[in-house]
């Protein structure tokens, strides 16, 4: 996909327009990247910060004062010392993994058909046996909102699906790029984070090239 697009979006399709990027993926998948992604999947009672006495230190006490205790006494403490290290710990991680995380939010859903394939194309039999002499390719869409960015993301939900179909539907349509038009604004569930880093690096002005499958 490393060619010049033309960077447009054309949809005609309402919910469609102000798309910038499009991800296939499973109703299961977008929940598994939502968990991994968004900042409202945290678990705060995991990752809020547990006040304890880590601004004193991991020492506690000094150790001159620890000599005049007992040794429960002195078990207990150094028990206390681990569990300040382990949540300064805790909550760096935590910090760290917010500053990973997008703002997101869900819109709406829609089935849109794209197309059909015609029954005699792959068995004579079965469509006019069974009455369907074109079956249809049906896509579920579902938008949602990352960092302020409309994303679309679809799976084929027809009995059948046709992959050829469905980007060569989304290419007459879509052609919105990042990285300096070269790279199609076009992802799946494993490659999610493209869509993540490429939302940063979106192409602004629309070129007169197209990409067309080889």
């Amino acid at each position: 996909m490393d060619v010049g697009l033309n960077n447009q979006n054309t949809f005609e399709i309402e919910e469609l327009k102000e798309v910038v990027f499009i991800v296939e993926a499973t109703s299961n998948e977008i929940h598994n990247l939502w968990l991994e992604w968004a900042k409202e999947a945290i678990d705060f009672s995991r990752h809020k910060p547990i006040q304890t006495p880590v601004n004193w230190g991991f020492k506690v006490f000094s150790d001159s004062f620890k000599s005049f205790l007992s040794d429960d006494l002195q078990n207990e403490i150094i028990a206390l010392e681990a569990l300040c290290k382990e949540t300064l710990h805790r909550n760096e991680e935590s910090q760290e993994d917010l500053k990973n995380r997008v703002e997101w939010t869900p819109g709406n859903g829609i089935s849109v058909p794209i197309g059909h394939i015609e029954g005699n194309t792959f068995s004579e039999f079965t469509m006019k046996d069974s009455g369907f002499e074109k079956r249809p390719i049906v896509l579920n869409c579902n938008i949602v909102w990352i960092n302020g960015h409309k994303i679309l993301f679809y799976e084929g939900c027809s009995q059948l699906v046709d992959h050829r179909m469905i980007e060569e539907w989304f290419l007459k349509y879509f052609q919105r790029t990042h990285d300096n038009y070269t790279r199609w604004n076009h992802s799946d569930t494993t490659n999610f984070h493209n869509c993540i880093h490429g939302l940063e690096r979106l192409d602004k002005e629309p070129r007169n090239t197209t990409y067309q499958p080889k």
